[in-house]
């Protein structure tokens, strides 16, 4: 293992120039990210304890800045279209996997040399291939994990959706936390249910005993004489039903209030996310409009939470896309991401690096062919496309964020800002 220290060490002593882990504000890189200039090929580096998702996002980074000219690296006499990535040394293969589907998802673009990185120094790998889950033991897995959903939420869950009454109320399909099924408003879990029982209840309060807005709204909706916000519900029980309904109907009039006068509107991934995966959001890419994974029924979102898989590793936690819809009988993967504290350069270029690898996952994955094929889809003909909200007062990063879609052959989906607004 190296250390983010050893590891800028490491490149100064292999002769890398200009090596800087200052973080680049104008290019939305943070300071885990080394950029530098390794045998004169623009670089990025990451040290042994980077997760997966930062040394995906800096192989993004470094394409990003590759493809506009942008950043401190780039130096005369840089070889044309050549890139260099350096991984401090893993204990599993899963970044590597990732950045092989990601090298060979790409069209075009440059060449990029792959390192690793220990207390011994540099050593560049041969060219990586993509991850194959043709023979996965976790996508055997999910299949039966998948197989069992297939009959839908419980009756309980069912009859509060309706008595509520509210579109935004949806059940949620749950892979591992089977039998409950998680209640969503609007994507904001509210309970789970499973047959018969069930309980109801909104976020946690924290270490110091704040508490966010969404459950001090719970709170107001469904406090119990001695105190507590939890209501268990069952359906041998009329009086906690009853309750359970008068709770829900009562904090999704507050959450969903119209927000005060001249406040800005809030975007909420949740949000987006429930209203693609019931209908209301449309998602049109150049070949036409996106469709549901099977007709809405008013009640489930199906195509939530699909389980992939980006590397090979020994942890059985999925990797969860977003929505899988259809066109047809060519699956789609959707990833989904509205603006944050942190803008949108570093975190929507993350979400074309997920959308490739959900992709690479089910086009490789042909253990799942019998989920697909009862579906009516061919799972070797998957798409990928990534969802934001119209970046039309940022066309910078609309259009540096095109760019990588293009490179990977992602579809880029600008919608209206209301639908990613929670109210």
């Amino acid at each position: 293992m190296i250390t983010h220290d050893q590891l800028k060490a490491a490149l100064e002593r292999a002769g890398a120039q200009d090596v800087t882990d200052k973080q680049d504000r104008k290019n939305s890189i943070s300071s885990t990210v080394m950029r530098c200039r390794l045998d004169g090929r623009r670089t990025v580096a990451v040290a042994s304890g980077a997760s997966t998702e930062t040394c995906i996002g800096a192989v993004l980074d470094l394409l990003d800045l590759h493809l506009h000219g942008a950043g401190a690296s780039a130096g005369e006499g840089e070889p044309a279209g050549e890139v260099a990535v350096v991984l401090g040394e893993r204990e599993n293969t899963e970044a590597l996997d990732a950045i092989g589907s990601l090298l060979a998802a790409m069209s075009g673009g440059p060449a990029v040399h792959i390192y690793t990185a220990d207390a011994t120094g540099l050593r560049q790998l041969p060219p990586l291939a993509p991850a194959d889950f043709s023979t996965s033991a976790k996508a055997v897995r999910y299949l039966g994990l998948m197989d069992r959903l297939e009959d839908g939420p419980p009756d309980l869950l069912r009859r509060l959706q309706k008595e509520v009454g509210r579109t935004e109320l949806r059940a949620y399909p749950m892979l591992t936390g089977y039998p409950d099924w998680s209640l969503r408003l609007e994507g904001l879990e509210v309970g789970r249910i499973r047959a018969g029982r069930g309980w109801l209840d909104v976020g946690k309060v924290g270490r110091t005993g704040n508490e966010g807005e969404a459950r001090r709204a719970w709170r107001a909706a469904a406090v119990q004489p001695d105190g507590g916000t939890r209501l268990i519900v069952r359906d041998d029980d009329e009086q906690s039903v009853k309750l359970a309904v008068a709770a829900l109907t009562a904090f999704a009039d507050d959450w969903f209030r119209a927000p005060a006068a001249g406040a800005e509107a809030k975007q909420n991934e949740h949000a987006l996310e429930s209203r693609i995966l019931r209908g209301a959001c449309p998602i049109g890419v150049t070949s036409g409009r996106l469709e549901l994974l099977q007709p809405d029924d008013g009640m489930t979102n199906w195509g939530s939470q699909f389980p992939t898989r980006w590397g090979h590793t020994t942890g059985n936690a999925a990797r969860y896309l977003d929505a899988l819809m259809r066109q047809g009988s060519v699956p789609w993967a959707v990833e989904m991401k509205v603006r944050g504290g942190g803008g949108v350069g570093g975190y929507y270029r993350h979400a074309v690096a997920q959308a490739v690898l959900y992709r690479q996952f089910i086009r490789s994955a042909s253990p799942l062919d019998p989920w697909f094929s009862r579906h009516g889809l061919d799972r070797t003909a998957v798409r990928a496309a990534v969802a934001v909200p119209v970046l039309d007062e940022q066309p910078v990063w609309r259009d540096r964020l095109q760019g990588l879609c293009d490179l990977m052959d992602v579809e880029l989906v600008q919608v209206p800002h209301e639908y990613a607004a929670l109210r």
